[in-house]
């Protein structure tokens, strides 16, 4: 089950490389690095965890901004 959470989370990140709208490549990329930050959890690879969480509050950031 892990696998395929990590699997959906490369799938919107590498969606979300397609996007030219910054706002549609922040909500894709932020769906994607949601899915890689619970397969972290999972899985108990707290550098995935911490890499996800910092992107995450980046892309919030930058959605608010928006």
């Amino acid at each position: 089950m892990a696998d395929w959470i990590g699997y959906v989370g490369s799938f919107f990140l590498a969606l979300s490389m397609l996007m030219s709208n910054l706002v549609w490549l922040r909500w894709i990329n932020l769906c994607g690095v949601l899915f890689f930050f619970t397969y972290g959890f999972i899985i108990k690879a707290y550098p995935i965890m911490i890499l996800n969480g910092f992107v995450t509050m980046v892309d919030i950031y930058y959605i608010l901004r928006i």
